[in-house]
């Protein structure tokens, strides 16, 4: 009877260890893709500026040469400021 208890224990003991094994594999994966997500998170908000900053220049353009008249242009050109 003994005999069959200090087998259980020892596989016990071998499943706790495993699953410690599993539990610390796991917890490095949880870093890794928590460090992934958060290069990805930096990249979508430096890609939402980029967008921010393309769209403010289309703006600058469409009020420089769509909404200006041309004798505005020209004044510009040759009578900078």
């Amino acid at each position: 009877m003994i005999h069959l208890f200090t087998t259980q224990v020892r596989d016990l003991n071998a499943t706790i260890v495993n699953k410690e094994e599993q539990m610390e594999d796991l917890r490095d994966k949880l870093g890794q893709l928590v460090h992934s997500a958060e290069g990805m998170r930096q990249l979508i908000n430096k890609l939402l500026n980029d967008i921010e900053n393309y769209q403010k220049d289309i703006e600058w353009y469409r009020r420089t040469y769509e909404q200006r008249s041309l004798l505005g242009i020209l004044k510009d050109k040759f009578f900078p400021k």
